[in-house]
């Protein structure tokens, strides 16, 4: 893979395998950056590199403004990384980051580009699920605090901070406004895989059950220990899996 400026500032790669048979390009959760999937190169073989993509407005993008709809970020995220789709990749996503992932793909076979060889989806109702809780975007900056403590997954250092949380809110917000109006009735020809907390508060078994309405291939689901945020508490038990998928396709 040559190194391209937008490529570059789009995707991080941890550990950078350019013999690697699979990309895994990861899309991260509401307020969530890249850094999120920075160990996983750690419990993956070789022959697969997390490819992590670093929406605007976090990290080493924070002066960037986010978006606010998941079309228009995944129609930018695929002019950027289509080039870089000439090997086999999946897609993985988590809560927000599934739902922009499923449009991501969705963009991909519409325009009869190259699609993954799963699509793995993780803590979020499919695109066709209207969520349960009054919606966050509009809401005050000490509601969505209170939701974002709700949720869990931020450093209690960070939500003690008032300076930390007051620079957050515009991109949290901007991501809720992403998750919450996506919606969808397509069904790709792509397999896909979902997997949920079994303490998940926010998104239930059958919620994830529901994503299989949403695909013509092959769906599995896979229960893990966890609440919303599983994926942090004990990734090794969700990256088996995906490397049982990924190692047991037909891949050339």
């Amino acid at each position: 893979m040559s190194a391209d400026p937008d490529f570059e500032r789009w995707v991080l790669r941890p550990k950078l395998r350019p013999d690697a048979r699979w990309r895994l390009f990861c899309l991260p959760y509401a307020g969530g950056g890249a850094s999120v999937f920075h160990h996983w190169p750690a419990s993956l073989p070789s022959s697969i590199e997390v490819c992590s993509v670093q929406l605007p407005g976090r990290e080493n993008r924070f002066g960037e403004a986010p978006y606010r709809d998941s079309s228009t970020l995944a129609r930018d995220l695929r002019a950027t990384v289509l080039p870089f789709l000439e090997r086999p990749f999946a897609v993985f996503g988590h809560s927000m980051g599934a739902l922009v992932a499923f449009e991501f793909v969705r963009q991909l076979t519409a325009a009869g580009g190259p699609t993954p060889t799963v699509l793995f989806v993780s803590a979020s109702r499919p695109p066709h699920h209207h969520n349960r809780r009054p919606p966050m975007r509009g809401a005050s900056d000490e509601a969505l605090l209170d939701e974002v403590r709700h949720l869990g997954g931020t450093p209690q250092s960070v939500l003690m901070s008032r300076e930390l949380m007051a620079l957050a809110l515009p991109t949290l917000r901007a991501d809720f406004a992403v998750h919450e109006t996506h919606r969808s009735e397509a069904i790709l020809d792509v397999p896909i895989t979902a997997f949920c907390g079994d303490g998940d508060r926010e998104v239930s078994v059958e919620d994830m059950r529901a994503w299989a309405e949403r695909t013509e291939a092959p769906f599995k689901l896979h229960v893990l220990a966890g609440d919303h945020f599983f994926l942090r508490e004990r990734p090794d038990r969700l990256l088996a899996h995906v490397i049982e998928e990924l190692e047991g396709s037909r891949c050339p």
